[in-house]
């Protein structure tokens, strides 16, 4: 019951969070960085809708949401990347975009084996973002650049995104095993998420007051 209440909080948090943060970046004075306020649009869609259906404890196809709110991150997190942090090149980006399709198709049409195992598709989701981390750190030390609001979201980035991975990998060990450990761990996750919403949006407003 106390894991049901906080996980309402957390997602209400999470639903309210997005909104202001898509209210701070629209503002005249926030200049190019509609790439995370769409991205954080559609995190709210999900998250509110999430909490409606399980509010009213609608019925719907969990693989479903799994896969868009997988497309999501993977496409949004991609695109930030691309446009304020690495030099990405046309062709990798189209790569990039490819295999988050095919990930999509195959979670959401995918039956039996290939389903099983198409959730896995997530861990190389994570690790492809890591890597995105990664690139940054590397740059930063050849170049001696540095700027402290994109070190934070890095940093932020490339353990949230460790964290999900070894949540991925252990996800169905720990349903197997370890039931009672799934809701602190569910909430610790959500923690770390809310985190990770703040940073984005931090370091993004930051981005978009310094282009004026």
């Amino acid at each position: 019951m106390i894991y049901d209440l906080l996980s309402y909080g957390f997602q209400f948090v999470i639903s309210i969070l997005l909104i202001i943060g898509i209210v701070i970046l629209i503002k005249p004075y926030v200049k190019g960085v509609w790439v995370v306020a769409f991205f954080l649009f559609g995190c709210f869609v999900l998250e509110t809708l999430d909490l409606i259906y399980r509010f009213f404890d609608i019925n719907t196809e969990n693989h479903i949401n799994y896969a868009i709110n997988q497309f999501l991150f993977f496409i949004g997190i991609t695109e930030i990347y691309a446009t304020y942090l690495l030099k990405v090149s046309k062709k990798l980006k189209i790569g990039f975009y490819l295999l988050a399709i095919l990930f999509f198709y195959l979670n959401v049409f995918s039956t039996g084996i290939v389903r099983e195992y198409s959730g896995y598709s997530y861990v190389l989701v994570c690790c492809i973002l890591c890597g995105f981390a990664i690139t940054y750190f590397s740059n930063v030390l050849n170049t001696g650049a540095a700027n402290k609001f994109e070190i934070r979201f890095n940093v932020i980035t490339l353990f949230f995104f460790s964290v999900e991975a070894l949540m991925a990998i252990t996800y169905n060990f720990l349903i197997a095993n370890y039931l009672d450990w799934v809701g602190p761990i569910w909430l610790f996750r959500v923690g770390l998420l809310i985190v990770f919403y703040i940073t984005l949006i931090w370091f993004t407003w930051s981005l978009g007051k310094n282009k004026l």
